[in-house]
């Protein structure tokens, strides 16, 4: 939309992402900061013990409040990123399952798609169970333990401080938040690329992996499950998830 637009961008990537990430955007002309090149970035990650969301908040008022003439899109806080899955994702899913859907899992990234799509879907029958997927605690990377192999793009609220949560992630709209560790989330990606022809990446194998553990529960025999996979494994080919 930028390169379309004329507009200058500059999109910070968290260090450890995938090759291709930044490739694709500088393919498009965009300028790429590593977070490791921005002193306040590193300072806030190492205080808050990694945590995403309040080293987002020291970003933004180190750096960005003290730049002129700049728009920080902020997908954490931004309403445009719910409401745009409210508007769209949410109607879509639910033509298209003509309004026989039970339960809609999605994995908790910024929140903007489970939350949008949730609301939609509860709006239309309050009874549709919303299902998070979170990293469980051994899939967390930390200032101590910096390499573990995390699930790019999802991030644990569960049990974090309100502080630490996006205002983008309903909480009133999930019903219930199933843990993943990263070796389950390669698992599932692996075997949905054998068995259905469809290249997904780690955060969608999470999706996956979480949505087949709730179709194998008694309760939920005849249910019609929606899972959401956001991501292609296009963007993980130099990694070791294939």
């Amino acid at each position: 939309m930028a390169a379309a637009k004329g507009y200058k961008l500059r999109i910070y990537m968290q260090d450890g992402v995938s090759e291709e990430r930044t490739k694709v955007v500088k393919a498009y002309g965009t300028e790429v900061v590593p977070f490791s090149d921005v002193p306040e970035m590193i300072a806030a990650f190492e205080e808050t013990d990694g945590d995403f969301v309040e080293t987002i908040k020291v970003f933004r008022e180190t750096v960005v409040e003290q730049e002129e003439n700049v728009v920080f899109l902020n997908q954490l806080d931004n309403e445009a990123n719910p409401n745009i899955h409210k508007l769209t994702t949410g109607p879509e899913v639910w033509e298209d399952t003509d309004g026989q859907i039970d339960i809609f899992v999605a994995a908790i990234g910024t929140g903007g798609t489970i939350s949008g799509a949730g609301a939609y879907l509860k709006s239309k029958n309050p009874a549709i169970q919303i299902i998070g997927v979170e990293p469980a605690v051994n899939s967390i990377a930390t200032v101590d333990n910096p390499d573990i192999i995390e699930i790019t793009g999802v991030h644990r609220f569960s049990d974090a401080d309100e502080a630490r949560v996006p205002s983008n992630v309903h909480l009133e709209i999930i019903d219930d938040v199933l843990e993943v560790e990263t070796a389950q989330a390669y698992e599932a990606a692996r075997a949905v690329a054998k068995s259905d022809g469809i290249l997904v990446g780690t955060s969608s194998g999470a999706a996956l992996f979480a949505a087949t553990a709730l179709a194998k529960r008694p309760e939920n025999k005849g249910k019609q499950i929606v899972v959401i996979l956001p991501d292609t494994g296009l963007r993980y080919l130099s990694t070791d998830l294939f």
